[in-house]
């Protein structure tokens, strides 16, 4: 956080990245903007994910899709954390968590359909 504290202006870009998606969608899904990879006792930029686990669960809920937004490509840090430690997370609250769709996802699953489009 002090880098942010000195200017930096990551919080307010992925707050705005965030914004713009859900207006695209129409607010169509009520989300919340949460952070992971806090390292060490220093002020982090808001809420972490575990913690918005938590307090889902606390309000009934059992499903969420975590999506991560900061991210323009995989990033082996945040799927790691995604796919199976919030996961298990999320399991032990009584929550499903869908994993995201990654962009490694997309190429294989497009040249899956090429290899099956062109082939005899």
């Amino acid at each position: 956080m002090s880098v942010v504290n000195r200017g930096d202006p990551y919080v307010l870009e992925v707050s705005a990245s965030v914004a713009a998606v859900m207006k695209r969608l129409g607010h169509s899904n009520p989300y919340r903007l949460v952070w992971q990879s806090q390292v060490g006792p220093s002020a982090w930029m808001g809420m972490q994910t575990r913690d918005a686990l938590k307090g889902l669960a606390r309000l009934g809920k059992k499903q969420v899709v975590l999506v991560p937004i900061a991210f323009t490509s995989d990033h082996i840090e945040t799927l790691y954390e995604l796919d199976l430690e919030y996961a298990k997370e999320a399991k032990e609250v009584g929550i499903f968590s869908s994993p995201p769709v990654s962009i490694a996802d997309w190429v294989h699953s497009s040249m899956a359909l090429k290899f099956t489009v062109q082939s005899p």
